[in-house]
């Protein structure tokens, strides 16, 4: 049970009031946040807030023997990936404590990935609850992969809760063979704070600290998930070029999405440079470069 439904069981009222009134306000936390973030060399080797504090939280699951702190955190990732895939119960493990962390966001989403049964239905699963947009688990998972950004990071209780799952769907979305590398152009549609469009000009290289969901089809990129509250905000359509060889290729998820949207994902910390930008019945659309990992 969550803090708030205990309170609601044990009658707990002004327990109930206190939890309820400090609850993150996410769509207010995603439209303050941009989604701009410059690249700098070091990040790959010590890599983002959560991920790496999620791995130092639950290093005995995850990761029990030593890690070299001169290994970039996604060659961590991929030692990870090759233990999962050689240990006969260690996903049984990741899949446990991503479910009781998980839960406190989505009870929906703990409850598939609870039930599966073997290590290809609990990978199919990481991926599929994230197309799932009924819990809005992909909102909740990027706003706390967002808020990375922020000046003197500390992530929220919301944001633990989410990094188990964020280090499994990282970690496939690096290395399971089973999700092709696109190599075509994508797109995606995004609204934003004029602030931050402003930040995307020709020649700025960046990182997208989220994972960003993309399409091979226009048309299909047009109705993803956007920030819908952003006041006086700006259409951004991004059109990226993936020709480059990188391990932070977008993804092909469409095999377990719940949606046929051609879905391509990146992952979080995929870096990019502009190489265009105009305007076109009053959108802006911006040409980017993926760039190697």
């Amino acid at each position: 049970m969550t803090a708030i439904e205990l309170a609601s069981a044990y009658g707990r009222t002004e327990i109930k009031k206190v939890l309820t009134n400090h609850m993150c306000n996410f769509e207010r936390e995603t439209e303050e946040i941009d989604t701009f973030y410059p690249w700098h060399a070091d990040m790959e080797l010590k890599g983002f807030g959560l991920i790496p504090i999620t791995l130092a939280a639950y290093k005995n699951t995850f990761h029990p023997k030593n890690i070299d702190p001169r290994k970039p955190i996604a060659t961590v990732l991929g030692d990870i990936f090759n233990d999962l895939n050689t240990s006969q119960n260690r996903w049984k493990d990741v899949r446990d404590k991503i479910c009781d962390s998980l839960y406190v966001v989505s009870d929906v989403s703990t409850k598939q990935l609870k039930e599966c049964t073997s290590r290809q239905e609990f990978y199919e699963s990481i991926v599929n609850v994230y197309t799932d947009e009924s819990t809005f688990l992909y909102t909740i998972m990027n706003t706390a992969l967002r808020r990375q950004n922020v000046s003197d990071y500390k992530p929220s209780a919301m944001d633990l809760a989410m990094g188990p799952y964020v280090v499994m769907y990282q970690t496939l979305l690096l290395f399971w063979a089973e999700l092709n590398r696109e190599n075509a152009k994508t797109y995606r549609r995004m609204l934003l704070t004029k602030q931050d469009v402003d930040k995307y000009q020709i020649g700025v290289r960046f990182t997208w600290l989220s994972f960003v969901s993309s399409s091979v089809e226009l048309e299909k990129a047009l109705p993803f998930p956007t920030r819908s509250e952003v006041k006086d905000g700006c259409i951004v359509i991004f059109t990226i070029d993936n020709t480059i060889s990188s391990t932070h290729s977008p993804r092909n998820i469409e095999r377990y999405s719940r949606y046929m949207e051609r879905e391509r994902v990146y992952p979080t910390g995929s870096k990019f440079v502009v190489t265009g930008r105009h305007h076109q019945n009053g959108e802006m659309y911006v040409d980017l470069k993926l760039l190697s990992s």
